[in-house]
Parts: structure tokens; C-alpha cells; sequence
């Protein structure tokens, strides 16, 4: 059985596959997954395992297990796949992005994969379809919220050297060996942040 949804994001493949390849993104704010932990080097490429918590409400309120997960494909910017393995086989299931640039933005595409879904779950299958393609749609909003939150941390890559008396003159910049006067841009009331410490 399969579940996909998929959204364009704001942000180029670049920026999207830096928040994918830190595979801790599976159980950061997540309701299913919690206790991320390693199994062996850390990593991101095909290969990289770990263990997590899952849970499953509200499909099942009161379960619990503990999954293996490996990636198992890894195309830079392109493709990221990844078996989440459960001692229960029909538990088990493949999750995929796939990311398709679109001018300065991204078609995301993501799947997941179940097999052997016991005929039990069939008279509410809409139902569960319903909560696993929420909670899918709410990754896509963490990966975007993510990349929001990562192009705001970017600072220009300029080491500031010297801030004038005034505060709001000039600055000395170091650029290939020389210090360099530019004019101090207001952002604001607020000062420009730099990478580390003001220096002499």
C-alpha cells in the first residue's frame, strides 16, 4: 500500500537536500519517532543506520516499537530512501523524497511504502490513509519550516574586523588579505550580526 503527497517548497534542491541528509530530521518533531540513536558511524549516505522509537497514535493509541532504520538510497539533490525495519513484518515500510527542481523553487515528493497490510485495517483504510497523509503533509511543513530557518542562519561569508566608534559609519572588512571600507547598512534598529566575534 502506498501514501504519497506532494508540495512545491520555496527553496532550491540545494537547501532542501542540506535539511535531508542530517537523517536526525526523521524524529525531529516528530510525533511518531522519538529516541534517535545511531548504530555505527554516523552518517547519511546508503548504509547509515539508527534506531528510533515509534509510535503510532492515533491509528494505534497504545502501541510502541522500537525500528531499525538503514538508508538505502542516496542520490545527492535527488532522491533519499529510507527502510524502517519493525520486528512485526506488515509494520514494516520504505519512506522516499523525491526532489524535482522547478526554477528557483521544488516539487518534494513523498512516499511511503507498506507491505502486507493486514485485512483487518481494511474497513477503516480511508481513515488510516487520512492520518498517515496528514501527518505526511506536516512533514513537508517541517522541511520547509527547516529550510526557512536555515537560509535565516546564513550570514554573509565577509569576516568583520572592526566596527567604527559611532557604531554606524563604517565597517573594516578583511577580503583577500586587505581590509576593505563599506558602509554600514542598517537592517532596522538592529546591528548586523557577525559569524564570531568582533575583532581587532
Amino acid at each position: 500500500m502506498d501514501y504519497h503527497v506532494s508540495r512545491i517548497l520555496p527553496h532550491t534542491v540545494r537547501q532542501i537536500w542540506t535539511v535531508l541528509e542530517d537523517v536526525e530530521h526523521f524524529a525531529r518533531k516528530d510525533p511518531f519517532h522519538h529516541d534517535f540513536a545511531y548504530i555505527g558511524p554516523r552518517g547519511s549516505g546508503v548504509g547509515t543506520t539508527f534506531r528510533m522509537t515509534h509510535t503510532y497514535f492515533p491509528i494505534l493509541p497504545f502501541v510502541a516499537d522500537e525500528v531499525i532504520c538503514t538508508i538505502v538510497q542516496s542520490e545527492p539533490e535527488r532522491v533519499q530512501a529510507l527502510l524502517e525495519r519493525n520486528q512485526i513484518s506488515y509494520r514494516t515500510h520504505l519512506q522516499r523524497f523525491a526532489l524535482t527542481p522547478q526554477g528557483s523553487a521544488t516539487v518534494v515528493e513523498y512516499t511511503i511504502h507498506y507491505k502486507g497490510i493486514p485485512a483487518l485495517f481494511f474497513p477503516i483504510s480511508q481513515w488510516v490513509r487520512w492520518q498517515v497523509k496528514r501527518r505526511m503533509r506536516s512533514k513537508l511543513s517541517e522541511l520547509a519550516r527547516e529550510c526557512d530557518a536555515q537560509r535565516a542562519a546564513v550570514q554573509d561569508p565577509v569576516e568583520i574586523s572592526e566596527l567604527a566608534a559611532t557604531g554606524r559609519e563604517l565597517w573594516s572588512v578583511r577580503a583577500q588579505g586587505q581590509h576593505l571600507p563599506i558602509p554600514f547598512q542598517q537592517h532596522g534598529d538592529r546591528f548586523p550580526k557577525a559569524l564570531g566575534c568582533l575583532r581587532e
